[in-house]
């Protein structure tokens, strides 16, 4: 396989105040820069920041990571610090960004750039970068290598592929949930693999790039591949069915599971049914499998196929045969795309019509880049002068109304009185519930408080620390 050479790896991890990339946020980054030529450290950034004013952390997410009550209220804005790490990573073309769960953390630095309005929020793909995910290394190693150093442990009877976990099952140990911590122990990790599985590494920088993981699927009879998480984890034998508009995810057909003629009864259920309910968490006994090909994924060839409990089972010969039928049948193929479509309509029909959601409308045209250029050359005390006067003509656009709120959030005392009085009135609707439904309000994190009460009675104090902060932001918001 051959794989672009890089200069650099960044190691790179985030604490958020929730799972919700749209209206969630980074507070706490951690990032290390790794020489490729020396293998020494050459760079790093450590940065946390306050919680915007117009979002409320989850309760549950600040149990977890411990992240500092006091550091909410008075650290830097997140806009401030979305520019220093923007800038930072942009210091380091012709990187491979390593990330432990990149689908989580890759998505909130697209939304962490989008939303303070920065001219190349996918940044951690672009001007060389690729992104190899750790623990997509470590389900290929789980599933396909014999391995003593890379342990997958079972907790509560399935497999677990939380970082702390398998760092506890493979020799490390450290204090998980703080942004550094977790890259220190991240790195550790990584010279394990580097030093018992270098082959499994160069895979996942092959299938970094998206075309590569197209190229190998189309190019074997089947492919081998690890899927589903916890109970669902299981190793399939795959056949390629179709290929989404964008290119991004894939059908695919277990045939290990399933024959041709079990899969030609399969069509006659109705497409949008199994876009429904079978692909959003796909079932272990199920035929129909989506793959995402830009997350990292790991895909093994044909002579892999005894790692999957189905593929022993039926034997290479069979899926051989099974493969060729599915190949030849335009009518299965049809039907994939019709799943496509549905889910599609399903993804529209579900899509939040709101500010954070408009990144993936389409890419930052050269207008907004312009206007992201030309508002980082003005002084602070007049960019919001500048917003309403020099590109009030370009006040409809998403990246106008994100600057706008944000100004308004971080530096209101830039801002006119009438406008920042509109802005707070704005936000008590957003958090007392009156306004976007899909922002966490305080009657939503007041419930949070009350199960945590309720499953952690032995961490009242932490809890109270934070049903304190609580009241203080519930306080402020009211008399604002």
């Amino acid at each position: 396989m051959q794989t672009q050479k890089y200069s650099h790896q960044i190691l790179m991890d985030f604490e958020t105040s929730g799972t919700d990339q749209f209206t969630d946020q980074i507070l706490e980054a951690s990032l290390r820069v790794i020489s490729l030529d020396s293998g020494l450290e050459v760079d790093s950034f450590q940065a946390c920041c306050r919680s915007e004013s117009f979002k409320i952390p989850s309760p549950v997410a600040l149990f977890v990571n411990n992240y500092s009550i006091d550091d909410l209220a008075t650290k830097e804005h997140p806009l401030v610090m979305a520019d220093a790490l923007f800038s930072f990573i942009k210091k380091y073309p012709n990187s491979e960004v390593i990330i432990f769960n990149s689908n989580f953390d890759f998505s909130f630095s697209y939304q962490a750039f989008f939303q303070r309005f920065k001219s190349d929020p996918y940044c951690l793909k672009t001007d060389g970068r690729s992104i190899i995910c750790l623990m997509e290394v470590a389900r290929a190693i789980e599933a396909m290598a014999y391995s003593t150093s890379i342990q997958v442990p079972l907790i509560e009877g399935a497999k677990s592929f939380k970082q702390q976990d398998i760092c506890a099952a493979s020799g490390i140990y450290y204090a998980a949930h703080r942004a550094d911590s977790d890259v220190q122990a991240m790195q550790k990790l990584l010279r394990l693999i580097e030093d018992h599985h270098p082959d499994y590494l160069e895979k996942a920088r092959f299938f970094s790039k998206k075309q590569n993981a197209i190229d190998f699927i189309y190019s074997r009879s089947f492919f081998v591949a690890p899927v589903g998480f916890r109970n669902r984890y299981t190793v399939r034998c795959l056949v390629p069915l179709a290929l989404c508009e964008k290119r991004t995810n894939l059908l695919a057909v277990d045939i290990g599971q399933y024959s041709s003629v079990d899969l030609q009864n399969l069509t006659c259920s109705p497409a949008s049914d199994i876009s429904r309910k079978y692909l959003i968490e796909p079932e272990p006994h199920y035929p129909i499998v989506e793959i995402p090909l830009n997350r990292s994924k790991i895909f093994f060839d044909e002579s892999f196929y005894q790692a999957s409990e189905s593929g022993r089972r039926t034997g290479k010969e069979e899926l051989l045969q099974r493969a060729a039928a599915i190949f030849k049948d335009a009518e299965l193929q049809d039907y994939a795309q019709r799943i496509h479509h549905f889910k599609k309509l399903r993804f529209d029909a579900l899509k939040r019509n709101n500010l954070e959601e408009s990144l993936f409308d389409y890419f930052p045209n050269d207008d907004e880049i312009s206007f992201v250029t030309d508002l980082e050359k003005i002084p602070l005390e007049n960019k919001y002068d500048s917003l309403i006067n020099d590109w009030g003509h370009f006040k409809g656009n998403r990246f106008h109304k994100l600057a706008r709120r944000f100004y308004l959030d971080a530096f209101p005392d830039t801002c006119p009185q009438t406008t920042v009085s509109r802005y707070n009135d704005w936000r008590r609707d957003l958090l007392f519930g009156l306004a976007d439904k899909n922002f966490r309000t305080f009657l939503n994190a007041r419930n949070e408080i009350e199960t945590l009460k309720n499953k952690y009675p032995n961490s009242l104090d932490r809890i109270q620390e934070i049903e304190n902060y609580l009241s203080f932001r519930e306080y402020e918001v009211e008399n604002a």
